[in-house]
């Protein structure tokens, strides 16, 4: 896209925030339906198309060349913190997933979820699942960001949360959906710093050795005390680490020891910055 164009798209979404709730973009055959209050997400969509396009490559390809389970075009995929459905809808359109399984618990992601896999004919080929992801079953609190669709992240006092959300471990979503762990090709998680419990409670598919892919903040995981726990876990569970984000961007090595030194040396890199994680049992 040229940058006049892509500067006067900008502008033009800044009108349409004031102008309407909702909008819509068509992007290389995929419709979204998306909140004009996002500036990041919905931004982004409108102005380029698309989103974390190039880290979602990434992540295909080496999950082709590095797991011992299915390519992910060949089994299930979990999409963990599904959002508006921009992840779940590239897998099922350009990477023919035959089927992926959206868990999400914001209700007002939820919305446009569900709207975006109607539009685009994937109900029959998406399940959406509409609980928070953790380490046990009940509920949890949820702190939403106005101004970004993808910045609710799961809090430990209610008073700071927005809504309180049912929540379950991914081993009981996969027996509520019928899902067999070995047939499970990756899971895509960004849950803004809880992903040490998503992990916690996903024992049968770590057991399968399924690929996970993760954000990794760690100033975020100090903040909520799960940085040495998830640490623990991947250099306790995984053979292989991929920064995903380092591979694309170029910026920093992108193989990561699966050592408890190897994780401490990427956190010192990115500092207060998150990247993304490719986690290969």
């Amino acid at each position: 896209m040229a940058l006049g164009h892509q500067s006067a798209r900008g502008g033009a979404f800044a009108a349409l925030h004031l102008m309407s709730p909702s909008a819509s973009v068509e992007s290389d055959g995929l419709f979204y339906f998306f909140p004009t209050d996002d500036w990041i997400i919905g931004r982004s969509l409108y102005m380029n198309g698309g989103w974390d396009e190039d880290y979602l490559n990434c992540a295909v390809d080496l999950v082709g060349r590095l797991s011992a389970g299915p390519a992910v075009g060949g089994g299930v995929v979990l999409d963990v913190g599904a959002n508006i459905g921009t992840t779940a809808l590239q897998l099922l359109h350009r990477f023919d997933v035959p089927r992926v399984v959206a868990v999400e618990p914001s209700p007002v992601c939820l919305r446009y979820l569900r709207a975006n896999v109607a539009a685009n004919g994937f109900s029959d080929r998406c399940t959406i699942v509409e609980l928070a992801v953790s380490d046990v079953a009940g509920s949890v609190a949820l702190q939403t960001d106005a101004d970004n669709s993808g910045g609710a992240q799961i809090v430990g006092d209610e008073l700071l949360a927005d809504v309180v959300v049912p929540s379950e471990t991914l081993d009981e979503i996969l027996l509520a959906t019928g899902v067999d762990p070995g047939s499970v090709s990756m899971v895509w998680v960004d849950v803004e710093g809880h992903e040490y419990r998503v992990l916690k409670g996903a024992g049968r598919l770590l057991e399968a050795d399924v690929p996970f892919f993760i954000e990794f903040w760690p100033r975020r995981l100090r903040e909520n005390g799960d940085f040495d726990l998830l640490v623990d876990l991947i250099v306790g569970q995984m053979t292989q680490i991929v920064d995903v984000r380092a591979r694309v961007d170029g910026t920093r090595p992108a193989v990561v020891e699966p050592t408890r030194a190897g994780m401490l040396a990427t956190s010192a890199a990115l500092g207060a910055w998150p990247t993304d994680l490719l986690l290969i049992p």
